[in-house]
């Protein structure tokens, strides 16, 4: 199975406005943080090389509600990531962007 997937052709996908993604001083941010607590050489847990790339924009999985009543405005919540993947195989590790430093932290309030 790995395999077949492996053999598709790969998509492009087309981000339309550049001006969303992260800044070069935003990355090097998350650089910096990374280095201080990886030091300069971590190496991937999948195949051991110690190339890392910080990804270009802020990802957000979707957030699953077992409410039946939940609409689409009550679901835009979550966490805000900062994907670092490996150049050699593409390992991914994603990074909370408030806990990193990136964005700020909000109010949990209903007041």
């Amino acid at each position: 199975m790995l395999r077949a997937m492996a053999d598709k052709p790969k998509e492009t996908v087309l981000i339309k406005d550049k001006s969303k993604g992260l800044t070069l001083e935003q990355k090097k941010t998350v650089a910096d943080w990374l280095t201080e607590r990886w030091g300069h050489a971590r190496k991937c847990p999948m195949c051991e090389t110690s190339g890392w790339t910080v990804g270009s924009y802020l990802v957000q999985p979707d957030t699953l509600f077992s409410d039946p009543d939940a609409t689409w405005e009550s679901m835009q919540v979550g966490y805000q990531f900062v994907p670092v993947f490996c150049r050699n195989c593409g390992q991914t590790v994603f990074l909370n962007a408030v806990v990193i430093g990136l964005l700020p932290a909000r109010s949990t309030s209903n007041g």
